[in-house]
């Protein structure tokens, strides 16, 4: 049966959450993880163990993004003003967000500018716009597309997700990830760079957040009865996520005539 949130009294629901404040502080732990291990891996020899451990804390990391999005999906569906209102309820998450990514952004531009010299006004616009002043700003991009999806979502009324739209969601996203690899193979001329910043590689967490948001006693008691086999998926995720990282650094490396440590393992050896 789906939850109607905009008609649930607030006072079933709390503004906030410890277990999720501790999500939020590991996502946070893991995103300067992800970078200080990024830093070290091209310095090491490709297939080592410094290599295979410093790739496997990398990966252990990359729950973060998913995470930061899961998380904006679900306070905005699971505090019940947020459907009262849309409008404001966008006005505020603008007004928290593009400031502060506007001021930083022209600060690492003023900073490009004098190193880097060759910085047209075009140029700055174009990164403001596509978050590309710092690597790391395409996550803004993200968030604020979500943001503008859930309150169109809205405005069409629709503020409940059950599982058919869980379902839209994952099939949206694993057909856009099978064109990206489609594109990564060859088989396929290569994206435009603008798809690294459209939402369709992680709409699916976004939705994820919105329903948890309004089923999370529900969701809360399954993840406690489940607790075997939710760790028993992550390990099995984080394993995967290994072999496809190192999957993707071999197809890089072919083209210059290196390889890595998984290719050397007659179960992971492949042509490109």
């Amino acid at each position: 049966m789906k939850a109607t949130v905009s008609n649930a009294p607030i006072s079933e629901f709390r503004t906030r959450l410890p277990e999720f404040d501790f999500i939020r502080s590991l996502a946070i732990l893991g995103v300067v993880l992800i970078h200080t291990t990024g830093a070290f891996l091209p310095e090491v020899e490709r297939g080592s163990i410094a290599d295979l451990v410093l790739l496997g804390i990398n990966q252990l990391q990359r729950f973060c993004v998913p995470a930061f999005i899961i998380l904006s999906g679900f306070w905005l569906s699971h505090v019940p003003s947020n459907f009262e209102n849309p409008d404001l309820t966008l006005k505020k998450r603008l007004l928290r967000v593009v400031p502060p990514y506007i001021f930083w952004s022209l600060v690492f531009e003023a900073y490009n500018i004098f190193v880097v010299r060759d910085r047209s006004l075009s140029h700055i616009v174009t990164d403001l716009i596509l978050g590309k002043s710092v690597y790391v700003y395409y996550f803004i991009i993200l968030i604020l597309q979500f943001y503008i999806l859930w309150w169109i979502l809205v405005k069409l009324n629709v503020k409940t997700i059950g599982a058919s739209g869980l379902a839209i969601a994952l099939a949206v996203q694993f057909g856009f990830t099978v064109v990206r690899y489609s594109a990564l193979l060859d088989k396929i001329p290569p994206l435009h760079y603008l798809s690294d910043r459209l939402i369709l590689d992680w709409v699916f967490f976004f939705i994820l957040g919105w329903y948890i948001g309004q089923h999370y006693e529900r969701v809360r008691s399954l993840v406690f009865s489940r607790k075997t086999l939710i760790w028993g998926i992550a390990i099995f995720a984080l394993l995967l996520s290994i072999i496809e990282r190192d999957f993707i650094r071999y197809l890089e490396l072919s083209r210059e005539g290196a390889s890595n440590f998984l290719t050397h393992i007659p179960h992971f050896k492949c042509s490109v």
